[in-house]
């Protein structure tokens, strides 16, 4: 037997148990499972504050959990039933259960937020490790527009291509991976993209391509380890992809990218203008 639970018209699915109803269907009831918020108003005034807080959240504030003490609590602290007060991180964002993928802008409330479709992961753990790096990137950021999308792809690109490869990712992310081991493989002549470029003339041109290197970055990177398919498949490295074919026509793409995804490198070279 089938049962319809709700109808609206447009849903907020935050995470688990977070779904809010931006538009609802006149006759009937509003869908509102409010993720542990407590809302500072009257009942019939959820739904426009869970939405209000979602579109307008921000990285690091903190909403109230005051609670009562727990039976353990009043048990073994030989303690009345009293109120806690206490306050906690918001946290509204997806839990990364399913994977998010074609991220687009949409109209909700009158406002724009980022939406997405979602795929299951590949496996458990693949799962897992999102979840733990997003936790890591949501200290600072809300995903809430194209840019944090772009830069929660940086983030999360750039750890999962460079495990195991002995380079670091810096504050760069994976234009910066990009940059250093594309100078590496010029300076010691591999992949195509050796021009017999001077180490002052190749951070010269990388500086004046909006690239800043400096002369002993190309010096150092004589004696550096250059690891294979160590390049993250993100926006901003296609960018800086780009720019480098223009001048290195016969790099070598698949020594850069992780096995397997060139299909994906090529469509995204050939999206950007």
């Amino acid at each position: 037997m089938l049962v319809e639970k709700h109808r609206i018209a447009q849903v907020i699915a935050m995470k688990t148990r977070g779904q809010i109803t931006a538009q609802a269907i006149e006759g009937h009831p509003a869908l509102l499972a409010k993720a542990g918020i407590k809302p500072p108003c009257s009942f019939s005034e959820h739904n426009r504050y869970m939405i209000d807080l979602y579109l307008e959240r921000r990285p690091n504030q903190l909403t109230d959990n005051t609670h009562l003490i727990s039976t353990t609590e009043q048990w073994l602290n030989e303690s009345d039933l009293v109120m806690l007060k206490k306050e906690r991180r918001l946290n509204l964002e997806f839990d990364f259960k399913r994977k998010l993928i074609n991220p687009r802008m949409t109209a909700v409330d009158g406002r724009e937020h980022i939406a997405f479709d979602s795929s299951p992961w590949r496996s458990a753990e693949e799962a897992q490790q999102a979840r733990v790096l997003f936790d890591g990137w949501r200290t600072d950021n809300c995903l809430k527009t194209m840019a944090d999308w772009e830069s929660w792809e940086d983030y999360y690109e750039s750890a999962i291509t460079t495990k195991g490869t002995g380079i670091k990712v810096t504050t760069e992310g994976s234009v910066g991976l990009l940059r250093r081991i594309f100078i590496r493989a010029a300076v010691q002549k591999y992949w195509g993209c050796d021009r017999g470029l001077t180490h002052k003339a190749l951070a010269e041109q990388l500086t004046a391509l909006g690239y800043k290197t400096t002369t002993d970055e190309c010096k150092n990177a004589k004696r550096s380890k250059l690891p294979e398919h160590a390049v993250p498949v993100t926006i901003r490295s296609m960018r800086l992809t780009k720019v480098l074919l223009n001048h290195y026509p016969t790099m070598d793409l698949y020594k850069l990218f992780p096995q397997g995804r060139m299909g994906e490198v090529m469509h995204l070279l050939g999206e950007l203008v």
